[in-house]
């Protein structure tokens, strides 16, 4: 975009001073447009460069091979630029030791991870198969019991 800028803006100022309030000679008129269009030819060519990309054509022994199939669909693949591939990064789901307490119930004290605190304080959230409620005096409360968050891929 800018070396189009450019080339406009010098092109448009040979041009205008090719023009001259005062009459002068002819060899000097005829000069003067050659000088300029020989301007605007060599700021066409710079604006062609900066433009072409760097390519390089393999030809003979160095050229790869490509099977007859992929051959006419995929002449380009060959100059097309290198695309990083995206890394998926692997959570780490842990559960918190903090979230960890004793739950009382009618078949004896269970070991659980308190639903809102895994919510507040675990990378990701528990999964939704393991989620348990129980009442109590209190209301219900939600919860994670230990041995269905190991089957599902979590550190307890």
């Amino acid at each position: 975009m800018k070396s189009t800028a450019v080339a406009t803006v010098l092109s448009m100022a040979l041009a205008l001073t090719s023009f001259s309030t005062v009459p002068a000679r002819a060899d000097e008129d005829v000069l003067k447009v050659l000088g300029g269009i020989a301007g605007l030819v060599i700021l066409n060519e710079i604006v062609k460069k900066n433009r072409e990309p760097n390519t390089q054509v393999v030809t003979g022994a160095t050229a790869p091979r490509l099977s007859i199939n992929r051959q006419a669909s995929n002449t380009r693949s060959l100059y097309r630029p290198y695309k990083k591939k995206r890394v998926v990064r692997k959570v780490n789901r842990v559960a918190p030791r903090q979230c960890l307490y004793n739950q009382w119930t009618y078949r004896g004290t269970i070991r659980v991870y308190d639903a809102s605190c895994v919510r507040s304080f675990a990378r990701v959230s528990g999964p939704r198969d393991c989620l348990r409620e129980i009442r109590t005096r209190s209301g219900t409360r939600q919860f994670f019991t230990g041995t269905c968050l190991r089957q599902k891929g979590w550190t307890t």
